[in-house]
């Protein structure tokens, strides 16, 4: 049976194979009720998965952007207004500024100083979370550089996504 337990190193909450017998409290049934009872032990609002929420009797769904631990990019999902967690942003800039920037992802790295050089590659621009094309000189910095706007897309952009908790 899969379980989950919060993982206090990690500070969240993971699965594993539960053989159904002993145990201690740290054991849940559901995702949901691990980040209930645990998430006040969470340092970040970026440590929590990104959850869609609940239909609002207003029905005031509107496009957010949500930090993946997992894969250490922001994502674009669908809020549905009403609940959910905290790692909720109105932007992919506010997202990768607030969550990003320590996540080590090349995305988060500032574009070319200057775009002279002679050979054009892609740059993921956090501000309009779009990539962008610059010409590189071969010595340039490889931060934040990719071969084609499709490889930079694949990397940064906020794209919707199929990983959304919803409870």
């Amino acid at each position: 049976m899969q379980n989950f337990w919060f993982n206090s190193k990690t500070k969240a909450c993971e699965q594993f194979d539960y053989e159904g017998c002993g145990g201690n409290g740290n054991n849940f049934l559901y995702e949901s009720e691990c980040w209930k009872t645990c998430g006040k032990y969470v340092e970040s609002n970026c440590s929590y998965p990104i959850h869609r929420g609940r239909e609002c009797s207003n029905g005031s769904r509107k496009v957010a952007f949500g930090y993946n631990n997992k894969n250490k990019r922001c994502e674009r999902f669908v809020y549905y207004g009403c609940g959910g967690y905290p790692n909720r942003f109105d932007s992919a800039r506010e997202c990768w500024n607030t969550c990003g920037r320590n996540s080590g992802s090349k995305c988060v790295e500032p574009g070319p100083k200057n775009r002279f050089g002679l050979v054009k590659k892609y740059y993921y621009d956090v501000e309009s979370d779009s990539c962008k094309t610059s010409r590189y000189s071969p010595f340039s910095s490889k931060k934040n550089r990719f071969n084609t706007k499709d490889d930079c897309e694949a990397t940064c952009k906020a794209n919707y996504t199929s990983s959304i908790a919803s409870f």
